[in-house]
C-alpha cells in the first residue's frame, strides 16, 4: 500500500466524478478509507446540492460545472480548460477518473500533465454502448478511439466491474491484460443490508429500484407487472427511484405519470432508507439492458432477496441463475413476467434463492474487501 513519508509530503489523490450524488451512493467507504490513511484527498465534481455531505467526511471538494451530456462546443472547450487548470493546481500523484466525461476529459489532461498514475474506473459503459441508433453507433466509435488514445500509457490502470468489460477493453481498446483489474463493484455494508427477521407482510411486494432510465428496463417492468396483476391482484409492484433529467435516457415526469395512471405500479420516488425498504420486499427485479456491476443487486442479495434480472453485461455477473435469482433475456416482457410469477407462486423457491443470495453476498459483496481491492490498484 502506498504510504506518505510525512505530513508535509502526503500522497496526493484526486478523484474526478461527474456528479456529487454518485460519489455518495457508490464511493463513501472508498473515500473514508483514503481519508483514514491520511492521504491528501481532493474530489472534483458537479455540485447538485450534496457536496457538503462529501466535505463532512473530511474531503476537500472542488466544484466544477460539468454537463453530463453534450451541450455545445464552446461550453465543452471551456469545461476542458477548467478541468486542466484545476488538476494542474492539484498536481496529484494519483488521479482517479470515474464515469464517461471525467474519464475522457481527465484522461486527456493526465496525458498533457504526465500524471504519475491515472486510474480509470469504468463503472459500466452506459448508454453509449447500448444505443441502437446510428448516432449512438457513431458516438460509441468516437469514444472508443478516445479511450485508445488516453489509455495508451505505462502510467495508467483500468478498473472494470465484470468480465465482459474486461474483454471489451482488451479486444476493442487494445489494452494489455495486466493493465486491467476486475473488481466486482463497490460492495455493500453487510451489517446495514441484512435479512429481515420475523414474518413478512401478508401481501407480497415486488420492487424495481434504480434511476428511472429506459435502459434500466422500466417499460418492461411495467408491462410484466400488468400481466402478473391479472393473476395476482393483491401483489404490490413498486418502482423506487427518481427521474434523472441530466441523462438522455431518462423518463420524463409526463412519461412516469402516464405509466402510473393505471395503478398497476406504485412509484415511490427516491428513498434514502434503502436498507429498511428492502426488508419489506419479497422479490427484487432489475431488467436492465447493461450494467457495470449493479450495486442495487448486491444490496438486494445482502438483504436475502431473490433477484430477477437480465442476461446482459453486469447483471449476469451479479446473479447465479436459479441459485440466487433468475436470469431472463433482455427486453422480453413475457419471460420477465413468467420469472416473477414463478417466485410469487413458490414460497419454497423464494426462500431457497433468498438464503443462497445472502450467502453469496457474504462471500463476494463485502464492501471492506472490495474497497481494499480498489485502493490496492494504485500499487499494482
Amino acid at each position: 500500500m502506498l504510504r506518505q513519508d510525512s505530513k508535509s509530503n502526503r500522497l496526493k489523490v484526486c478523484v474526478f466524478v461527474n456528479v456529487d450524488w454518485f460519489i455518495l451512493s457508490h464511493f463513501t467507504d472508498y473515500l473514508a478509507k483514503i481519508v483514514a490513511q491520511n492521504f491528501d484527498l481532493t474530489v472534483l465534481t458537479l455540485n447538485t446540492g450534496r457536496c457538503d455531505e462529501i466535505r463532512s467526511m473530511g474531503v476537500r471538494v472542488i466544484e466544477i460545472d460539468l454537463h453530463r451530456g453534450y451541450s455545445n462546443i464552446f461550453f465543452e472547450c471551456m469545461t476542458l480548460m477548467r478541468v486542466f487548470s484545476t488538476i494542474r493546481k492539484i498536481s496529484p500523484d494519483v488521479l482517479e477518473l470515474v464515469t464517461v466525461k471525467p474519464v475522457i476529459y481527465g484522461g486527456l489532461v493526465a496525458k498533457l500533465l504526465k500524471i504519475k498514475k491515472t486510474v480509470f474506473y469504468m463503472s459500466g459503459l452506459g448508454v453509449l454502448f447500448t444505443s441502437e441508433t446510428f448516432f449512438g453507433f457513431i458516438k460509441s466509435k468516437i469514444v472508443t478511439l478516445l479511450y485508445k488514445f488516453i489509455m495508451y500509457s505505462d502510467s495508467i490502470k483500468v478498473i472494470v466491474e465484470n468480465d465482459d468489460d474486461q474483454n471489451m477493453f482488451e479486444s476493442v481498446v487494445g489494452l494489455k491484460s495486466e493493465k486491467i483489474h476486475v473488481i466486482s463493484g463497490v460492495g455493500v455494508d453487510l451489517h446495514e443490508f441484512s435479512p429481515r427477521l420475523g414474518d413478512r407482510r401478508a401481501n407480497l411486494r415486488v420492487a424495481l429500484a434504480s434511476r428511472l432510465l429506459y435502459d434500466k428496463g422500466i417499460l418492461e417492468f411495467f408491462s410484466a407487472a400488468q400481466i402478473c396483476k391479472t393473476q395476482f391482484p393483491d401483489v404490490e409492484f413498486l418502482l423506487v427511484g427518481d427521474i434523472d433529467k441530466t441523462n438522455p435516457s431518462s423518463l420524463s415526469d409526463q412519461d412516469l405519470e402516464k405509466l402510473c395512471e393505471k395503478g398497476v405500479v406504485e412509484a415511490m420516488g427516491h428513498r434514502a432508507d434503502m436498507a429498511n425498504l428492502l426488508k419489506t420486499i419479497d422479490i427484487f427485479v432489475l431488467p436492465s439492458y447493461r450494467e457495470g456491476f449493479p450495486k442495487v443487486i448486491m444490496e438486494a442479495a445482502a438483504t436475502g432477496l431473490p433477484v430477477v434480472t437480465t442476461n446482459v453485461t453486469g447483471c449476469r455477473s451479479a446473479v447465479i441463475d436459479n441459485r440466487t435469482g433468475i436470469i431472463v433475456p433482455p427486453k422480453n416482457v413475457e419471460a420477465l413476467a413468467i420469472a416473477i410469477t414463478k417466485l410469487i407462486t413458490s414460497p419454497t423457491i423464494r426462500a431457497e434463492l433468498a438464503q443462497n443470495a445472502r450467502i453469496h453476498a457474504e462471500k463476494k459483496f463485502d464492501v471492506n474487501i472490495l474497497t481494499h481491492n480498489h485502493i490496492s490498484v494504485w500499487d499494482s
